[in-house]
């Protein structure tokens, strides 16, 4: 009996076992390749055959027609854009959406954002032991006046899109929509066909001409 290569086995054992133990989202997370940054805090990567929308868990960025919404979504896209990531799928939302962390070697990308001044906590969805942190770090971009912090009146992006914006937007008189915004595709859809030509708004995120498609 090799003596040795038990004991090795037992180390590895102990080891798998210590993981599971310390960090069981790991186990349940999945690595695929990013196919698109949709916005700064919404993603869709390859799993299979299929294209899988992300929304990054706890946090919240800029709509893309406010200030600093671009400047997220080009953030985010250099951090991630073609990668394979890390997705621990922590809920999936009313519209199929993954609602998860997206990690990147051992960068989680949701708290990145929020270090660096690109998102808020989304405190009434964030509610993990980590978020404690995320908002020390969101208070620390403050203070530090990074990234969106940099304008004193910043509105959320949970108030502007329910009207609350008025005319924060880069050089836009309409308010951006994404999908959450609507409760049926029919809806999404002629919303859609009204801002035609093009797809200001990425409702139709595989370009097939039918917009929002997740939704019943």
């Amino acid at each position: 009996m090799d003596v040795r290569g038990h004991g090795k086995n037992k180390s590895s054992y102990a080891l798998i076992v210590s993981i599971i133990i310390l960090c069981p989202s790991l186990v349940f997370a999945w690595q695929e390749k990013v196919v698109r940054v949709k916005d700064g805090d919404t993603i869709v990567v390859r799993k299979g055959s299929s294209n899988v929308d992300i929304r990054l868990y706890g946090i919240d960025t800029p709509e893309s027609s406010q200030w600093y919404g671009q400047n997220a979504k080009t953030f985010l896209a250099n951090q991630i854009s073609g990668k394979t990531v890390s997705v621990n799928k922590i809920d999936e939302d009313r519209y199929g959406r993954v609602v998860g962390l997206v990690s990147a070697g051992n960068l989680v990308i949701n708290r990145h954002l929020v270090k660096n001044g690109y998102a808020w906590v989304y405190d009434k969805y964030c509610n993990k032991h980590f978020c404690s942190e995320w908002s020390r770090l969101e208070a620390q971009a403050r203070k530090a006046k990074k990234g969106l912090w940099k304008k004193e009146d910043i509105i959320p992006p949970w108030e502007y899109r329910h009207g609350g914006g008025g005319q924060q937007g880069q050089g836009s008189t309409t308010e951006d929509k994404d999908c959450s915004d609507f409760d049926t595709q029919a809806e999404a859809q002629r919303f859609f066909e009204k801002h035609q030509p093009g797809d200001p708004h990425n409702l139709d995120g595989d370009g097939d001409g039918e917009a929002c498609e997740s939704l019943p």
